[in-house]
């Protein structure tokens, strides 16, 4: 009998553990349009990078560049997800248990013009590649 008791407690904590391992595999993972795929620059120099599954961006005054998927691969309290149509591209983060936070937003105004949208006003960045 203890030795039925002892094999179920260890099965319960392999499914505990396989659970939790479950849970923290969910990574964040990005899917643009395939409208805004490429670089886009906009008059300070600024390059906006949009890849099948990941949004970089490189800052002309430091010359750095900065990929959001990279950047929260490891903090396990936060998600990065998106959501796009026709003409506009949302990214968001997600904190563990509050809302999510929009981060950036894109309307497509042609097909090499593309606005962020914020609120102070909107940014014109222009296709550089695709």
């Amino acid at each position: 009998m203890k030795k039925l008791v002892l094999l179920f407690l260890i099965s319960i904590s392999i499914i505990s553990c396989k659970k939790k391992e479950e849970e923290k595999k969910e990574e964040s993972k990005l899917t643009p349009p395939s409208w805004i795929i490429g670089k886009w620059s906009n008059s300070d120099g600024d390059i906006y990078e949009f890849k099948e599954n990941d949004f970089c961006r490189t800052i002309n005054i430091t010359n750095s560049t900065l990929c959001l998927i990279d950047l929260y691969k490891d903090n396990e309290n936060t998600k990065i997800e998106d959501e796009s149509t026709d003409s506009f591209y949302k990214i968001y983060k997600l904190p563990y248990n509050t809302d999510r936070t929009l981060i950036y937003e894109f309307l497509k105004i042609s097909t090499d013009t593309i606005e962020k949208v914020t609120s102070s006003g909107n940014v014109l960045f222009i296709k550089i590649t695709n």
